[in-house]
Formats: structure tokens, sequence, C-alpha cells
């Protein structure tokens, strides 16, 4: 405890009783799960603070979560810095405490399993960002009944998931570039590099093919190498007149690239891109996206590993999260 608040201090802020407060505490029947989080939310606020010892106890958990996220994309400030951030703050709400593990490129290849969870020291591990395929696999073989993915899916796996809507979200960005006057569009990014960047892919084609906009036969291209690092595309001779780019990053990258070329954005060619968020030098002009907030899918997250942790569901779960169209400065309508 701190500052000597005690369970009947709890109970006379609320109007209840203290065995109520008790019962609430120790995650026990007989309290409703509205009335329970009322309880838990005014206990941190009071600074009320249970052992983690006797609640270990108690539940047979030490209520902590692990966060695995792989060492490549933990560049400076990079989107999963600032997502993991979240997740430890949704989680600490829910009272949780998150535990990072970062996975090397080695360890994902030899199939080395996190430590955190072969040492016992978490009840639970979000794996966060896409893996290889054989890893995955291994993951899943380890800690099936308390794994969960975020921000991808794998529907070889009963694996729950809580990612965005990137198929749908592939559509809007070209339907928005498209009813500004563009049909002339490539996709940049490696298909095959995560789902997100594929479910991408596939929503800009439909796109195009609903429209009846032509599409070249080489209709995408690659911004990555074999071990996933960003690198620059290998352009078509004809450019187009806008690139659906899968990340604010290639975004500003493609930006940067075509001004030293001598392009004028958007005036000469228009690029949008995805997360209404970047790394590294930005672009000199706001670049036109689709955003899911990392809060939201924080928020999701600590609440679909909860319901895991506490069996609330049987089924596997995918929850799709909306994007939203930012528009900035990085698009020139057609006559």
């Amino acid at each position: 405890m701190k500052s000597g608040i005690k369970m009947k201090d709890i109970a006379k802020e609320l109007g209840i009783s203290t065995v109520t407060v008790s019962k609430a505490l120790a995650d026990k029947d007989g309290v409703s799960e509205e009335l329970r989080e009322r309880i838990k939310q005014k206990a941190m606020e009071m600074g009320y603070k249970i052992s983690s010892i006797s609640q270990a106890m108690r539940t047979g958990r030490q209520n902590n979560i692990g966060i695995l996220i792989c060492e490549r994309y933990l560049e400076d400030h990079s989107f999963y810095w600032s997502l993991y951030q979240y997740i430890l703050l949704k989680l600490m709400k829910k009272q949780y405490f998150g535990i990072l593990e970062i996975l090397s490129g080695t360890d994902e290849k030899q199939l080395v399993m996190p430590k955190i969870l072969m040492e016992n020291k978490v009840d639970a591990i979000i794996a966060v960002g896409q893996f290889k395929k054989r890893y995955l696999n291994k993951l899943a073989e380890e800690c099936a009944d308390k794994l969960m993915f975020l921000d991808f899916y794998d529907l070889r796996l009963p694996i729950s998931s809580v990612a965005a809507d990137n198929y749908n979200g592939g559509y809007e960005i070209t339907r928005h570039l498209i009813n500004s006057g563009h049909k002339d569009i490539l996709y940049v990014g490696d298909i095959y590099a995560t789902t997100s960047i594929m479910d991408r892919a596939m929503g800009y084609y439909k796109c195009m093919l609903e429209y009846e906009c032509p599409i070249r036969e080489h209709w995408y291209l690659s911004d990555r190498n074999d071990d996933g690092l960003i690198i620059e595309p290998d352009f078509p001779e004809k450019l187009p007149t806008a690139f659906v780019c899968n990340s604010d990053n290639t975004a500003n990258m493609l930006y940067h690239i075509l001004t030293k070329k001598g392009y004028k954005i958007p005036e000469d060619i228009s690029i949008v891109g995805f997360d209404n968020f970047s790394t590294g030098v930005p672009a000199d002009i706001g670049i036109t996206t689709m955003e899911v907030g990392r809060e939201q899918l924080a928020q999701s997250a600590a609440e679909l590993i909860d319901s895991i942790l506490n069996k609330k569901t049987n089924e596997t779960v995918r929850i799709n999260l909306n994007f939203k169209l930012i528009e900035k400065q990085s698009v020139k309508k057609l006559t």
C-alpha cells in the first residue's frame, strides 16, 4: 500500500462495502465487471497497490504481460516504440505490467523462444509486428493459449489478433487518388513482407479494377531487402501520376528521392502513405495518409489480452480497426 491507503478508504470513497472492494481487487465472483473496473480505477487513483506476491498466490498469476517485438522494427523513434509506450499505459490501467523483449534476427531464424516465456516471467505474450512464419509456428506451439498478435494476423493459426483493416484502408486511399483525377497509379511496398503491406496492396488492386483504371504489368515496387530493411525502389522508366506507399516512412523516402531527381510533389507526382506516423527526415510538405491511432490499437490489445487471460472467450478473435483519411498537401487534383 501507499500513503496508508486501505480498502475501507476506497470503499468510503465509492459508497460501497469493504467486502465488495476486497472481492473486486482479488478478482473474485460477486462483483459486476463495471463495478470491478471502477473499484480498481479508484484504487489506482488513491495510490493503493496490491502486493504482487500475495496477488500471485491468490490468482496463480503474476499479472506480467510480455511484449515481443522484432529488432528490425525498432528504429529510432519508430512506430512500434510509440505503440509499445501506449501498450504499457493501457496495461497498467488494467493492473498489468508490460515486460519488453526484443527478438534479434538471429534468434528469429534459429527459432529461439523468448526468455520471458521460457523462464515463466509472464502470464501471456503480445507479439507485435510481423514475424517469420516458422517462428510464429513454434511460438504458437509453445503458448497458443496465452498469445495474441498485434498489428498483424495469421489465418493459418488459431491465435487472436488486433490489426488495422488494411484491405479497406488500401482501397480507400486509392479511391481518394482516383477521385482526384489519377488513373496511372503504382503501389510501393514489398507485398510479401507483412500481412499489412499485402492487404493494403490488395485493397489498392481491387480499387483499380473496380474503377477500370489501367493496371501495369509491374504494378508494385518493392521497398525492402531480404532482411526487411527499407531500400530505394527500382523505378520504371515512365513514372505514374501517383504512388500509394505502404507507410509514411516509404512515402517520405519517395518524396526525397523524387525531389532530388527534379520532380515536384504534388505538382508532377502525387504521393500518399499509411499510419500518419513517420521517422527519419520528413517531407517538406504533409503526406496525405490513412490513420489508425496507436492508442486505439493499444487499448484493443489490452482488452483482448485481458479477455484471453480471464477466459472470457474460447474463440479466436480477430479485431480489425477502421482507418481514417488524413488529407494533407501531397495530392494534386487533376482536371
